[in-house]
Formats: structure tokens, sequence, C-alpha cells
């Protein structure tokens, strides 16, 4: 039979190839080859090609397509969709919203996926993506529900999936750091770390750390990948939009292998009558292990006040004796630093004192 434009399946509209469509014996429709299918005749939210249809009832149809998945930087990649079946969906009322009608169907047409590996699927910049791809009719964007590698090529050995989630309503790719795991179910590592070996300080950067090393910077935050400055970082989001001065930031580059830091710091645990607390702007690299920073120290302890008299005259010597500039650095960088150790809202004060004149800090 010729001239048929397409054939209603539930929510999803066939269209034959040439308009044409093999009827065999008792009606039945032969299988369709080279088909197009939309699914979800109301908004038409995905397309398929090159499908292999088979036709079974008016609200079912098995078979295969090809689905065209645009990233979120627009790139397309040719996905395989089978497992076509009906499933159910709340309703709601029909109406618009931000230009989409929304569906009173009681069910909808549901298709799956899946990529590897090999399949090089790139889901934003800098991030990779295997696993499954569920297709919803009345959702915009797939379902994805698998794991993202980074494309880092410098670091040694690197090989970590982290596990993903995706329900459709993102347009971008942001990790939570802080409860982020390894397709083994394990905490992903990233930071500066002391090597219970030799007490070394060396970087990772989700590739893991030894079990008995001592951290001594662990970032918190979101993880994303910021195309301007070619950076994976995990920071407190407020602060990098500048709404606080106090949180963590650390950043890789894989173009130089370069990392950068900032936020809390810990030397050792502390004992009852000796404890520091301390933050740290820095930078090192991953290659080399060279390690820079510019901290900030307080000490907690029981020795006398003069003990403390005696130290900072020795400093005010060498001072004079190296004929050394003055260590006044950066004031912005020096309130990041404070932030980590006395809070937002101290160093806030203390900005708005400082602003007025010379403060110590002790003030």
């Amino acid at each position: 039979m010729s001239g048929i434009p397409y054939i209603i399946v539930a929510d999803a509209k066939i269209t034959p190839e040439n308009g044409e469509v093999l009827i065999l014996e008792n009606a039945k429709i032969g299988t369709l080859k080279n088909t197009t299918i939309v699914i979800d005749t109301l908004n038409g939210y995905h397309r398929l090609t090159e499908g292999v249809v088979d036709v079974i009832s008016r609200n079912e149809f098995s078979g295969y397509a090809t689905y065209q998945y645009v990233n979120f930087l627009n790139d397309t990649f040719a996905i395989k969709m089978t497992d076509f079946h009906l499933e159910e969906v709340a309703s709601v009322q029909t109406s618009k919203l931000f230009g989409r009608k929304q569906s009173t169907a009681s069910q909808q047409t549901v298709a799956t996926g899946s990529v590897s590996e090999q399949d090089h699927l790139v889901l934003g910049a800098g991030m990779f993506y295997r696993g499954d791809m569920i297709m919803y009719a009345t959702k915009p964007a797939l379902t994805l529900s698998g794991s993202i590698k980074l494309d880092i090529k410098k670091i040694k050995d690197y090989n970590t999936w982290i596990r993903y989630e995706q329900t459709g309503d993102e347009t971008e790719v942001f990790i939570d750091f802080d409860n982020a795991l390894n397709e083994e179910g394990r905490k992903v590592d990233a930071g500066l770390h002391f090597s219970a070996l030799d007490n070394s300080l060396y970087i990772s950067f989700l590739n893991e750390k030894l079990d008995d090393d001592d951290d001594f910077f662990v970032p918190s935050g979101t993880l994303y990948y910021d195309v301007e400055s070619k950076e994976y970082r995990i920071e407190d989001l407020e602060k990098a939009a500048g709404n606080k001065l106090s949180g963590k930031v650390f950043a890789y580059n894989d173009e130089t292998a370069s990392v950068r830091f900032e936020g809390p710091i810990k030397f050792f645990n502390g004992y009852k009558d000796f404890d520091i607390t301390a933050s740290a702007i820095g930078q090192g690299n991953m290659e080399t292990n060279e390690i820079k920073m510019n901290s900030l120290v307080a000490v907690n302890t029981t020795a006398i006040p003069a003990a403390f008299d005696i130290m900072a005259r020795d400093i005010q010597l060498v001072i004079q004796n190296e004929s050394v500039d003055e260590g006044l650095g950066d004031p912005t960088e020096l309130l990041y630093k404070i932030a980590d150790i006395i809070g937002e809202r101290a160093v806030k004060d203390y900005e708005t004192r400082t602003a007025q004149g010379h403060v110590t800090m002790a003030s």
C-alpha cells in the first residue's frame, strides 16, 4: 500500500519510507524499514531516523532507530535507541508553559540507549560520558544514568569515571564533589597530601591518593570545567560569584599540569596545649610536584606571652639584617585568608574597619 503519510502509535508518529506499507495476512503491517519516528506528537520533542519498526497494535511498536543527541556544546552524536514501550506518566492539564504544550496523556513512549567509552561522547566541555540514556516522550531532554570522565592527559594513569545522573533540566555539567563517587563506589580524591613514606607533600586531582596519607588541603564544592581559563575547578560557587570571602578553590589546567588552591590547610592533628589553624593561597605543578603558597597561621598554645615577644623581635632582626621589603602583600588575598580562619561575619567587620585606616589583626 502506498500514499501513507504516517502511522500513529500511542504518542509516536511513524513515517514509512516513501509512504509505502506492506499489509500482511490478518491486516498485520509488515516490518517498516528506514522510517522516521517523531515521539510525542504534541510537542515533537524527539525525532529518530533509520528506524526498523514492527507495529504491534495501535499503542505498541518495537524495533530500533537512530537518535541525534545534541550535547551541551551543540555537538551531535548518533545514538541507537531501542526497547520502545509505554510507561505511566503523571497527568497534567493542557496548557502552554514556556511555549511548550503540556500533555494530558496517562502514558508515554519510552526508549532506551547506551554509549560506551569507545563512542567518545562528549557531554560537556572537557567531559566524556558513558552509560545509559533514557528517552521519555514528555521530556525534551534525555535522562542520563552513567559516569563522566574528565578529558585529562597529563596525569599519569588517570582513568577515573565519576558516577553521574542527569534529569534533563541541566544546561551544563556540574558535579557535587563532596559526594562524588567513582564507579566502584569510592570517594573521589583531590587536593594536597602528606606522603606516609617521607612526609613530603604531593598533589592529586581525581587520581587516587594512598589510604595512609594525611590530607593537607581537601577541596570542597562543585566540580565543573571553565572554558575561558581551561581549568577544571572544584570551588564554592558562592565564593566564585563574589558573594563571600571564605571558601575553598582548587583548579587544575591540563595543558600546563598546574594547580592553584585556596582555603583552609591542615599541618597536623592538634594537641590540647598546641594547635595551628591556617589558610593559604598557593599553586603547584603535578609534573614537577613543585608547590608554593602564601599562608596565614594562627597558633593556639599555652606558651607564655613572653615567648611570642622574643619570636617577634627575632623576626624584626631578620627583616632589618636582610633588607627585605615590607610584607604588606595583596590586601584582598589577606582578607580571603583571614575569612577561612575567623569566618565571614568577622572578616566583613575587619574589612569595614580597615577601609577607614590601619587596624591590627589582634584588635
